[in-house]
Protein backbone atom coordinates (compact mmCIF):
# COMPACT_ATOMS: atom_id res chain seq x y z
CA UNK A 1 0.00 0.00 0.00
CA UNK A 2 1.35 3.33 -0.78
CA UNK A 3 1.22 5.40 2.62
CA UNK A 4 -0.46 5.16 6.01
CA UNK A 5 -0.13 8.13 8.39
CA UNK A 6 -2.03 6.65 10.80
CA UNK A 7 1.00 3.64 10.86
CA UNK A 8 3.59 7.14 11.31
CA UNK A 9 1.67 8.14 14.91
CA UNK A 10 2.03 4.76 16.36
CA UNK A 11 5.60 4.87 18.31
CA UNK A 12 6.10 6.29 21.40
CA UNK A 13 5.91 9.63 22.42
CA UNK A 14 9.35 11.01 22.72
CA UNK A 15 11.27 8.92 20.34
CA UNK A 16 13.08 10.41 17.60
CA UNK A 17 10.86 11.53 14.52
CA UNK A 18 12.07 9.79 10.98
CA UNK A 19 11.25 12.49 9.03
CA UNK A 20 12.46 15.25 10.73
CA UNK A 21 15.74 12.75 11.18
CA UNK A 22 16.09 12.55 7.82
CA UNK A 23 15.68 15.92 6.40
CA UNK A 24 18.57 17.01 9.19
CA UNK A 25 20.79 14.37 7.91
CA UNK A 26 20.27 15.29 4.60
CA UNK A 27 23.10 17.76 4.13
CA UNK A 28 25.56 15.78 6.17
CA UNK A 29 24.77 12.78 4.24
CA UNK A 30 25.74 14.77 0.88
CA UNK A 31 28.48 17.01 2.06
CA UNK A 32 30.40 13.69 3.63
CA UNK A 33 29.29 11.30 1.08
CA UNK A 34 29.98 13.06 -2.04
CA UNK A 35 31.62 16.48 -1.01
CA UNK A 36 29.59 19.04 -2.95
CA UNK A 37 30.11 22.39 -2.13
CA UNK A 38 26.72 24.39 -3.19
CA UNK A 39 23.17 23.12 -3.65
CA UNK A 40 22.74 25.83 -6.64
CA UNK A 41 25.74 24.78 -8.35
CA UNK A 42 24.49 23.84 -11.81
CA UNK A 43 25.98 21.24 -14.01
CA UNK A 44 28.77 21.73 -16.63
CA UNK A 45 27.44 23.95 -19.27
CA UNK A 46 26.29 22.36 -22.53
CA UNK A 47 26.41 19.21 -20.80
CA UNK A 48 23.43 17.54 -22.66
CA UNK A 49 20.73 15.56 -20.41
CA UNK A 50 20.88 12.26 -22.54
CA UNK A 51 24.84 11.88 -22.16
CA UNK A 52 24.63 12.49 -18.34
CA UNK A 53 25.61 9.51 -16.21
CA UNK A 54 24.54 7.71 -13.72
CA UNK A 55 26.57 9.37 -11.24
CA UNK A 56 25.79 12.47 -12.90
CA UNK A 57 22.13 12.00 -12.20
CA UNK A 58 22.56 10.98 -8.07
CA UNK A 59 24.94 14.24 -8.10
CA UNK A 60 21.89 15.86 -9.31
CA UNK A 61 19.75 14.43 -6.72
CA UNK A 62 21.98 14.45 -3.83
CA UNK A 63 21.91 18.77 -5.30
CA UNK A 64 17.85 19.21 -5.41
CA UNK A 65 18.11 17.25 -1.81
CA UNK A 66 20.38 19.96 -0.04
CA UNK A 67 18.03 22.31 -1.82
CA UNK A 68 15.00 20.94 -0.18
CA UNK A 69 13.45 20.05 -3.55
CA UNK A 70 12.32 16.60 -3.11
CA UNK A 71 10.53 16.28 -6.59
CA UNK A 72 13.31 17.01 -8.63
CA UNK A 73 15.79 15.10 -6.43
CA UNK A 74 13.47 12.09 -6.64
CA UNK A 75 13.49 12.26 -10.77
CA UNK A 76 16.99 12.40 -10.76
CA UNK A 77 17.39 9.37 -8.49
CA UNK A 78 15.14 7.17 -10.71
CA UNK A 79 16.95 8.14 -13.66
CA UNK A 80 20.60 6.86 -12.19
CA UNK A 81 18.71 3.65 -11.51
CA UNK A 82 17.67 3.25 -15.05
CA UNK A 83 20.80 3.74 -15.99
CA UNK A 84 22.67 1.54 -13.11
CA UNK A 85 20.06 0.03 -10.95
CA UNK A 86 23.06 -1.08 -8.68
CA UNK A 87 23.39 2.89 -7.71
CA UNK A 88 22.98 2.51 -3.90
CA UNK A 89 23.59 6.04 -3.26
CA UNK A 90 19.95 6.10 -5.55
CA UNK A 91 18.57 3.75 -3.30
CA UNK A 92 19.33 5.77 -0.33
CA UNK A 93 18.65 9.45 -1.87
CA UNK A 94 15.00 7.52 -2.49
CA UNK A 95 14.58 6.00 1.18
CA UNK A 96 15.58 9.50 2.45
CA UNK A 97 12.62 11.06 0.53
CA UNK A 98 9.92 8.58 0.67
CA UNK A 99 10.63 8.82 4.37
CA UNK A 100 10.23 12.17 5.16
CA UNK A 101 7.22 12.38 2.59
CA UNK A 102 5.65 9.09 4.54
CA UNK A 103 5.69 6.97 1.72
CA UNK A 104 5.86 4.39 4.01
CA UNK A 105 6.18 0.90 1.56
CA UNK A 106 8.30 2.71 -1.07
CA UNK A 107 11.15 3.79 1.97
CA UNK A 108 11.31 0.27 3.46
CA UNK A 109 11.30 -1.21 -0.67
CA UNK A 110 14.62 1.54 -1.37
CA UNK A 111 15.97 0.89 2.44
CA UNK A 112 15.96 -2.77 1.57
CA UNK A 113 17.63 -2.21 -1.95
CA UNK A 114 20.49 0.10 -0.61
CA UNK A 115 21.31 -2.75 1.90
CA UNK A 116 21.44 -5.48 -0.67
CA UNK A 117 24.30 -3.16 -2.47
CA UNK A 118 26.12 -1.84 0.27
CA UNK A 119 25.25 -2.40 4.14
CA UNK A 120 23.75 0.42 6.11
CA UNK A 121 25.51 1.41 9.11
CA UNK A 122 23.35 1.46 12.57
CA UNK A 123 22.06 4.77 11.93
CA UNK A 124 20.67 4.40 8.90
CA UNK A 125 18.81 0.52 9.71
CA UNK A 126 17.37 2.43 13.00
CA UNK A 127 16.14 4.68 10.66
CA UNK A 128 14.70 2.25 8.35
CA UNK A 129 13.46 0.38 11.56
CA UNK A 130 11.54 3.22 13.01
CA UNK A 131 9.76 3.95 9.40
CA UNK A 132 8.94 -0.15 9.83
CA UNK A 133 7.30 0.86 12.82
CA UNK A 134 5.57 4.14 12.01
CA UNK A 135 7.18 6.39 13.66
CA UNK A 136 6.67 10.22 12.97
CA UNK A 137 5.90 13.64 14.72
CA UNK A 138 3.82 16.05 12.84
CA UNK A 139 4.74 18.80 14.84
CA UNK A 140 8.29 18.79 14.66
CA UNK A 141 8.49 17.87 10.50
CA UNK A 142 5.44 20.47 9.40
CA UNK A 143 7.90 23.07 9.50
CA UNK A 144 10.65 21.10 7.23
CA UNK A 145 7.98 19.97 4.86
CA UNK A 146 6.66 23.69 3.86
CA UNK A 147 10.04 24.72 3.01
CA UNK A 148 10.10 21.81 0.93
CA UNK A 149 6.96 22.49 -0.86
CA UNK A 150 7.49 26.42 -0.69
CA UNK A 151 10.81 25.55 -2.86
CA UNK A 152 8.28 23.37 -5.55
CA UNK A 153 4.80 23.63 -5.00
CA UNK A 154 4.31 21.28 -7.29
CA UNK A 155 5.25 18.40 -5.38
CA UNK A 156 2.28 16.32 -4.63
CA UNK A 157 3.88 14.02 -2.42
CA UNK A 158 5.03 16.73 -0.16
CA UNK A 159 1.84 18.32 -0.02
CA UNK A 160 -0.32 15.26 0.67
CA UNK A 161 2.68 14.50 3.81
CA UNK A 162 2.20 18.28 4.80
CA UNK A 163 -1.62 17.58 5.39
CA UNK A 164 -1.53 14.87 6.65
CA UNK A 165 0.99 16.17 9.32
CA UNK A 166 -1.21 19.26 9.58
CA UNK A 167 -4.17 16.68 10.34
CA UNK A 168 -2.32 14.84 13.06
CA UNK A 169 -1.21 17.60 14.42
CA UNK A 170 -5.11 19.24 15.38
CA UNK A 171 -5.13 22.01 12.35
CA UNK A 172 -7.34 20.76 10.13
CA UNK A 173 -8.39 24.28 8.28
CA UNK A 174 -4.61 24.43 7.18
CA UNK A 175 -4.48 21.08 6.16
CA UNK A 176 -7.60 21.37 3.64
CA UNK A 177 -6.02 24.87 2.53
CA UNK A 178 -2.45 22.73 1.73
CA UNK A 179 -4.99 20.48 0.13
CA UNK A 180 -6.54 22.80 -2.03
CA UNK A 181 -4.50 22.76 -5.25
CA UNK A 182 -4.81 18.80 -5.13
CA UNK A 183 -8.57 17.73 -6.97
CA UNK A 184 -10.55 15.03 -6.10
CA UNK A 185 -9.38 13.59 -8.65
CA UNK A 186 -6.01 12.76 -6.78
CA UNK A 187 -6.68 9.35 -4.37
CA UNK A 188 -4.54 10.79 -1.49
CA UNK A 189 -6.21 14.15 -1.30
CA UNK A 190 -9.80 12.07 -1.64
CA UNK A 191 -8.49 9.90 1.53
CA UNK A 192 -6.79 12.99 3.82
CA UNK A 193 -10.20 14.85 2.83
CA UNK A 194 -12.14 11.29 3.95
CA UNK A 195 -10.34 11.31 7.44
CA UNK A 196 -10.97 15.30 8.15
CA UNK A 197 -15.04 14.45 7.75
CA UNK A 198 -14.08 11.11 10.54
CA UNK A 199 -12.35 13.52 12.83
CA UNK A 200 -15.51 15.90 13.12
CA UNK A 201 -17.75 12.56 13.03
CA UNK A 202 -18.88 13.07 9.82
CA UNK A 203 -19.78 10.11 8.29
CA UNK A 204 -21.79 10.55 5.67
CA UNK A 205 -19.45 13.55 3.98
CA UNK A 206 -16.11 10.68 4.39
CA UNK A 207 -18.39 7.82 2.91
CA UNK A 208 -18.98 10.34 -0.47
CA UNK A 209 -15.58 11.13 -0.12
CA UNK A 210 -14.34 7.47 -0.27
CA UNK A 211 -16.87 6.05 -2.86
CA UNK A 212 -14.95 7.38 -6.00
CA UNK A 213 -11.97 6.10 -4.55
CA UNK A 214 -10.65 3.08 -6.38
CA UNK A 215 -12.02 0.13 -4.86
CA UNK A 216 -8.28 -1.67 -4.27
CA UNK A 217 -7.08 1.20 -2.65
CA UNK A 218 -5.92 0.07 1.08
CA UNK A 219 -6.57 3.78 2.90
CA UNK A 220 -10.03 3.20 1.71
CA UNK A 221 -11.14 -0.31 2.86
CA UNK A 222 -9.47 1.27 5.84
CA UNK A 223 -11.23 3.97 6.74
CA UNK A 224 -14.36 2.06 5.57
CA UNK A 225 -13.75 -0.04 8.67
CA UNK A 226 -13.28 2.25 10.75
CA UNK A 227 -17.02 3.45 9.42
CA UNK A 228 -18.54 0.18 9.91
CA UNK A 229 -17.01 0.00 13.32
CA UNK A 230 -18.54 3.53 14.59
CA UNK A 231 -21.79 2.11 13.03
CA UNK A 232 -21.08 -1.22 15.06
CA UNK A 233 -21.43 -3.06 11.78
CA UNK A 234 -18.63 -6.03 12.62
CA UNK A 235 -18.87 -8.06 9.61
CA UNK A 236 -18.27 -4.94 7.48
CA UNK A 237 -15.57 -3.65 9.64
CA UNK A 238 -14.10 -7.41 9.61
CA UNK A 239 -14.03 -7.33 5.71
CA UNK A 240 -12.67 -4.06 5.21
CA UNK A 241 -9.61 -4.20 7.74
CA UNK A 242 -8.66 -7.70 6.34
CA UNK A 243 -8.89 -6.17 3.22
CA UNK A 244 -6.20 -3.85 4.36
CA UNK A 245 -4.05 -6.66 6.27
CA UNK A 246 -4.11 -8.31 2.90
CA UNK A 247 -1.57 -5.82 1.42
CA UNK A 248 0.10 -4.80 4.60
CA UNK A 249 -0.09 -7.65 7.23
CA UNK A 250 1.71 -5.15 9.93
CA UNK A 251 -0.45 -2.29 9.62
CA UNK A 252 -1.05 -1.66 13.53
CA UNK A 253 -4.40 0.42 13.13
CA UNK A 254 -6.45 -2.46 11.34
CA UNK A 255 -4.87 -5.06 13.19
CA UNK A 256 -6.75 -3.10 16.53
CA UNK A 257 -9.28 -2.30 14.31
CA UNK A 258 -10.08 -6.28 13.14
CA UNK A 259 -9.24 -7.19 16.83
CA UNK A 260 -12.12 -4.85 18.00
CA UNK A 261 -14.66 -5.91 15.09
CA UNK A 262 -14.17 -9.64 15.96
CA UNK A 263 -15.11 -9.37 19.50
CA UNK A 264 -18.20 -6.88 18.16
CA UNK A 265 -18.83 -10.07 16.54
CA UNK A 266 -18.08 -12.86 19.24
CA UNK A 267 -15.80 -14.73 16.96
CA UNK A 268 -12.49 -14.57 19.31
CA UNK A 269 -10.89 -17.99 17.57
CA UNK A 270 -8.78 -15.63 15.57
CA UNK A 271 -7.97 -13.12 18.49
CA UNK A 272 -5.20 -14.93 19.93
CA UNK A 273 -2.63 -14.52 16.23
CA UNK A 274 -3.67 -10.95 16.28
CA UNK A 275 -3.20 -9.90 19.65
CA UNK A 276 0.13 -11.89 19.26
CA UNK A 277 1.43 -9.87 16.69
CA UNK A 278 0.24 -6.80 18.61
CA UNK A 279 2.63 -7.69 21.26
CA UNK A 280 5.10 -8.35 18.95
CA UNK A 281 4.84 -5.17 16.92
CA UNK A 282 4.96 -3.30 20.75
CA UNK A 283 8.06 -5.17 21.51
CA UNK A 284 10.08 -4.02 18.48
CA UNK A 285 9.00 -0.42 19.39
CA UNK A 286 10.55 -0.66 22.41
CA UNK A 287 13.52 -1.64 21.18
CA UNK A 288 13.78 0.80 18.71
CA UNK A 289 13.41 3.31 21.35
CA UNK A 290 16.03 2.00 23.32
CA UNK A 291 18.43 1.45 20.10
CA UNK A 292 17.64 5.26 19.27
CA UNK A 293 18.16 6.65 22.77
CA UNK A 294 21.57 4.49 22.78
CA UNK A 295 22.54 5.99 19.28
CA UNK A 296 22.10 9.16 20.86
CA UNK A 297 24.56 8.52 23.59
CA UNK A 298 27.20 6.97 21.22
CA UNK A 299 26.78 3.36 19.99
CA UNK A 300 24.14 0.75 20.39
CA UNK A 301 25.30 -2.35 21.99
CA UNK A 302 25.58 -5.96 20.80
CA UNK A 303 22.84 -7.61 23.06
CA UNK A 304 20.54 -4.94 21.82
CA UNK A 305 21.75 -5.20 18.10
CA UNK A 306 20.85 -8.97 18.47
CA UNK A 307 17.38 -8.38 19.93
CA UNK A 308 16.27 -5.98 17.10
CA UNK A 309 17.22 -8.93 14.60
CA UNK A 310 15.60 -11.20 16.60
CA UNK A 311 12.01 -9.05 16.89
CA UNK A 312 12.33 -8.14 13.40
CA UNK A 313 12.18 -11.78 12.02
CA UNK A 314 9.31 -12.78 14.39
CA UNK A 315 7.16 -9.94 12.49
CA UNK A 316 8.79 -11.35 8.90
CA UNK A 317 10.61 -8.43 8.36
CA UNK A 318 13.40 -10.71 7.31
CA UNK A 319 15.68 -7.84 5.30
CA UNK A 320 15.99 -5.74 8.52
CA UNK A 321 16.29 -8.66 10.83
CA UNK A 322 19.39 -9.83 8.44
CA UNK A 323 20.39 -5.82 8.24
CA UNK A 324 20.81 -5.88 12.71
CA UNK A 325 22.16 -9.44 13.08
CA UNK A 326 24.91 -8.19 10.80
CA UNK A 327 25.46 -5.12 12.77
CA UNK A 328 25.45 -7.45 15.84
CA UNK A 329 27.80 -9.83 14.43
CA UNK A 330 30.42 -6.20 13.22
CA UNK A 331 29.79 -5.99 17.26
CA UNK A 332 30.84 -8.91 18.24
CA UNK A 333 32.28 -11.24 16.07
CA UNK A 334 32.00 -13.97 18.18
CA UNK A 335 27.84 -13.66 18.89
CA UNK A 336 27.07 -17.24 17.86
CA UNK A 337 23.28 -16.74 17.92
CA UNK A 338 23.32 -13.58 15.59
CA UNK A 339 25.63 -16.19 13.26
CA UNK A 340 23.71 -18.70 13.30
CA UNK A 341 20.10 -16.25 12.68
CA UNK A 342 22.16 -14.55 9.18
CA UNK A 343 23.00 -17.81 8.15
CA UNK A 344 19.61 -18.85 8.18
CA UNK A 345 17.95 -15.86 7.09
CA UNK A 346 20.62 -15.74 4.12
CA UNK A 347 20.05 -19.05 2.93
CA UNK A 348 16.10 -18.36 2.77
CA UNK A 349 15.88 -14.52 1.27
CA UNK A 350 12.09 -13.01 1.17
CA UNK A 351 10.68 -10.19 -0.43
CA UNK A 352 11.10 -7.66 2.45
CA UNK A 353 8.24 -7.38 4.47
CA UNK A 354 6.82 -10.51 3.64
CA UNK A 355 4.53 -11.36 6.56
CA UNK A 356 5.18 -13.66 9.41
CA UNK A 357 3.13 -17.01 9.76
CA UNK A 358 0.95 -16.00 12.52
CA UNK A 359 -0.48 -12.77 11.29
CA UNK A 360 -4.14 -12.48 10.18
Amino acid sequence: MRWQPTSFRAGPKGMVPCAMLILAFLAVFVSRARGLKDATTPSAPGRLEQSASAEEWVRRGDLALRGRRLGRAESAFLQALRLDPGQAPAHLGLAWIHTSQMRRPEAISEYSAADELRPLDSGQVLVWTQVRCGMWDPDKVTGPLRDCLSNDPDDRWTRVALAEGLRLGGKPREAEDVLGPLGDAVPEARVIRARLAIDREDLQAAEKLLAPAPADLPERAELEGKIALARRDAPAAICRFRRVLASAPDHRPALLGLAQALRMAGRVESLPGILATLRELDRLLDLVRKAAESKHEGRIDGPLLRDLGISCESLGFRAEARAWFRLAITTDPLDSRSQAALFRLSGSRSAPGSPPGGMP
